[in-house]
């Protein structure tokens, strides 16, 4: 089945081959355990590390913090048509989402781009978190290319 956004242009063949890339990666992605942040209390990978790490194997992708309709910290990946590429959609199970990033589609309504309420990106807890994701990712990556080139659009 050909999806009508595909038909119509909005998203190109190439960026859906890109999010079945990254589908494969995170259905391999192991349980990547993250530092405690400096009060002792555990962490998990979020939608912001993820997005994060990603956009590291595939540096034609821009990361995207805002919210989620109506007001859940989110961040998310836009390719470079505008189409949003969701790694770790908010409350699913799993992922990524390929959406059209502009109208008739509802993507505009439901992702706003924004200043997060809670700017821990520069704590080191974090920043590890990304790098561990990546490597993560990137051995993954290796495993399935075996020396080709990474993937990008």
């Amino acid at each position: 089945m050909t999806p009508c956004a595909v038909t119509y242009g909005d998203v190109t063949v190439e960026e859906v081959q890109l999010c079945e890339t990254v589908r494969g990666w995170l259905s391999r992605l192991p349980d990547v355990p993250i530092q405690p942040n400096r009060k002792g209390h555990l962490q998990v990978m979020s939608c912001h590390m993820l997005a994060r790490a990603v956009k590291r194997l595939v540096p034609t992708l821009m990361v995207v913090d805002g919210r989620y309709y109506p007001s859940f910290e989110h961040s998310w990946l836009l390719t470079p048509r505008g189409n949003i590429l969701d790694v770790y959609p908010v409350c699913g199970a799993s992922g990524p989402l390929l959406l059209v990033g502009e109208y008739p589609s509802p993507a505009p309504f439901l992702y706003r781009q924004g200043r997060l309420l809670h700017p821990f990106f520069s704590q080191v807890w974090f920043r590890q978190g990304v790098k561990d994701i990546t490597a993560a990712l990137r051995r993954i990556q290796a495993e399935e290319t075996k020396g080709e080139p990474r993937c990008g659009l």
